[in-house]
């Protein structure tokens, strides 16, 4: 009987224990989204895309948000405060800069919220429709080869009659002409440098005319330097394989713009086999991630330049495997003059 003191002390404390942890459940902050995945297919002539991101915090104690993030520099989510009473209502903008991205994009954006280990994810869809093929996006003539005109075929898509208006180069060392192939459908912009004694690199802006208004599309040209001794010969791309498709096959960052990720999408043709094995850059300013989309099919690389100050044109020689044995593709990734 001398012990019951103590015991039922001991009950006492795990049932204010208990109550404690009890009263701090019914006082927790808690949002409850709308929606954790937010899907948007702007019109071909829009520049940004915008989502919405709306939560509620069905808690019965305020909440606070501490940090919002993008997994890609081309979105930006922003908010309006950073705590929230209950029962408050409350969205998280995401606006997704389209630029010259083509095709199916997305991004993740985690919300950390004060007193939550983990923070949750938000994913933006983004479904860019193709309005013309460009082949191929980048014309290169190497040190001293002739100044003879190289072309572009601009193709519109099938649900996306355009007509090319006109194209233009950022550099007055390259003279730009528009040939009409088939009217609203088919076009050939043909390049011409002037010189090839100097390393030069120009983007081609060609302005063309859908039905929902003007869409600039962008390819580039380049008379590339030999630099540090490297053999002209194994600068210039080797022939794409069958089995893989890189989309887009060249980035570029304007000169002095912010030091931003953007992103390559590598995958199998037609569905098929394609496993990244290497990525290297022919040059150190340029760091590589690859992400994968789909295991042994599809990856996305991100691709984040150390710097922007000078112009420089590099390579990443990607590695991949499609069942029967590794081979090399590459991309491109640029610092470029701004335009004028």
């Amino acid at each position: 009987m001398r012990h019951s003191a103590p015991a039922t002390s001991v009950v006492r404390l795990v049932l204010v224990a208990v109550g404690l942890c009890l009263f701090a459940h019914s006082l927790r902050a808690e949002l409850k989204w709308d929606a954790q995945r937010v899907d948007l297919k702007p019109s071909p002539t829009e520049t940004t895309a915008e989502g919405k991101f709306g939560f509620v915090n069905a808690g019965t104690d305020e909440v606070t948000i501490e940090a919002v993030k993008s997994s890609c520099g081309c979105t930006v989510p922003t908010l309006a405060k950073m705590t929230y009473e209950p029962g408050e209502r409350g969205e998280v903008m995401a606006r997704f800069n389209i630029g010259d991205r083509r095709g199916a994009q997305s991004a993740t954006i985690r919300v950390s919220v004060k007193g939550e280990r983990e923070p949750t994810t938000l994913t933006l869809n983004v479904a860019i429709p193709e309005v013309a093929k460009l082949t191929p996006t980048i014309l290169v003539w190497t040190p001293g080869e002739k100044p003879e005109p190289k072309a572009i075929e601009v193709e519109s898509m099938p649900d996306h009659p355009l007509t090319v208006t006109k194209a233009t180069a950022s550099e007055a060392n390259f003279d730009v002409r528009v040939e009409t192939i088939a009217e609203a459908a088919k076009y050939r912009v043909v390049v011409t440098p002037k010189s090839t004694e100097k390393a030069g690199f120009a983007m081609l802006n060609i302005e063309t005319r859908i039905k929902e208004g003007i869409k600039l599309l962008r390819a580039y040209a380049q008379v590339r330097s030999n630099a540090k001794g490297a053999p002209v010969s194994a600068l210039p791309p080797p022939p794409p394989p069958a089995f893989v498709e890189i989309e887009p096959e060249l980035l570029a960052w304007e000169q002095g713009s912010p030091v931003t990720p953007k992103t390559i999408v590598v995958k199998g043709a037609n569905g098929g086999i394609a496993k990244i094995v290497k990525i290297t850059a022919s040059t150190a300013n340029f760091e590589t991630k690859t992400e994968t989309i789909r295991d042994g099919s599809e990856y996305r690389i991100i691709i984040t330049p150390k710097s922007t100050e000078k112009p420089e044109l590099a390579f990443l020689s990607i590695e991949v495997d499609s069942g029967t044995g590794p081979a090399t593709q590459r991309a491109y990734v640029q610092i470029a003059p701004p335009a004028k």
